[in-house]
């Protein structure tokens, strides 16, 4: 229901998550604790009108893919069949030669077979990656990591996440993937709050 634990936020005893917005400061004497958003301030405001949401949206969405990549001089992108990939190429600032494009799945798979096209028309480097026996292989090990690595809700079923990191690693150390862009444009979560009709228990 709530996608997060509440309360220490984690299933680990003595290990916590930041929340959002969230800084500690550590040091001998203990730590400390400041908050400087929270998402309780938006219950309130008004929304933008759709032209207005539009633009603001897409204005944010092309500053936030390039900040995430402006300290380095390469970057991988999941290309998959999706509209995120797409949307964070057709905003990144950089020379085609400096991103390398790849996708994953079984070989003649949409998943595979439409990035291959659209790269192939615009000139990309694009990179398969197939889950075959040799994935097959080694998927306990990258499925165990996708669940301890992350916040433990994400499933073993996004095992080709890390495999498909680590196969390019060399190339570089950053990957814009699908979820980048939906993440930015969905919602926002009821992270560490409870919501009802009332309003906030």
């Amino acid at each position: 229901i709530f996608n997060y634990p509440l309360g220490s936020r984690t299933y680990f005893r003595n290990v916590k998550m930041l929340r959002p917005a969230e800084i500690i400061h550590a040091d001998s004497s203990g730590t400390e604790s400041k908050i400087y958003w929270d998402v309780r301030t938006l219950y309130e405001v008004s929304q933008y009108d759709k032209r207005d949401a539009l633009e603001i949206g897409a204005e944010l969405f092309h500053k936030t893919v390039n900040n995430a990549v402006s300290d380095v001089e390469k970057v991988r992108i999941a290309f998959t069949s999706g509209f995120d990939s797409r949307m964070m190429l057709s905003v990144l600032e950089k020379e085609s030669q400096d991103y390398l494009c790849y996708s994953f799945g079984s070989p003649d798979s949409l998943n595979m077979t439409i990035p291959q096209q659209i790269s192939q028309q615009l000139g990309f480097s694009h990179h398969p990656i197939v889950l075959d026996e040799a994935y097959e292989s080694v998927f306990d090990e990258y499925a165990m990591r996708v669940v301890l690595l992350t916040d433990c809700l994400s499933t073993v079923e996004r095992a080709n996440y890390p495999y498909a990191f680590e196969q390019l690693s060399d190339f570089s150390p950053v990957v814009l993937t699908g979820i980048f862009g939906s993440e930015l444009m969905r919602s926002f979560q009821n992270i560490g709050h409870i919501i009802d009709r009332k309003g906030v228990v």
